[in-house]
């Protein structure tokens, strides 16, 4: 495999996250990142990372949208973590969506997490952008991203 030149953050842009406590606690509700430009990209990775949760039940989603608003909504793809939380916390998971996997004219993503009623635990979520389509992919990063060479 050939190196690829340049930086990293040349080429991986942080485009989307839920980690506003480090990590956060989620309760009987739904949360999203932002929205991810995916004219600028070939695919996104977000990555679920579960704490402590003691046997409880969260769903990642990942929508598609024509606009970008929300109104116009489509599931993509999703993953119980049900049956991997509650023999398995302090786990990643990984969902990957390439530009080509979108409905004709959807042109964004965001993802979600959803805590199921009752049910409350230590989650966060980060986007990951992978290979640019016009500019570094630093150019795309979240306004919060700080990077130091």
């Amino acid at each position: 495999m050939a190196m690829m030149p340049g930086r990293m953050s040349e080429h991986i842009a942080v485009v989307a996250g839920l980690l506003t406590d480090n990590p956060f606690v989620i309760v009987d509700t739904e949360k999203f990142t932002d929205y991810v430009d995916m004219q600028k990209f070939e695919q996104v990775m977000f990555i679920c990372m579960v704490g402590d949760v003691n046997n409880k039940t969260f769903t990642l989603v990942v929508y598609e949208s024509i606009l970008g608003t929300g109104t116009d909504a489509s599931l993509v793809a999703w993953q119980s973590l049900a049956a991997e939380t509650t023999a398995n916390d302090n786990t990643e998971y990984v969902c990957c969506v390439r530009r080509e996997e979108l409905s004709a004219g959807y042109r964004y993503l965001r993802a979600g997490i959803v805590s199921q009623a009752g049910q409350d635990g230590e989650v966060s979520l980060i986007g990951l952008a992978l290979n640019p389509i016009h500019e570094p992919a630093s150019g795309s990063d979240m306004t919060s991203v700080t990077i130091k060479q």
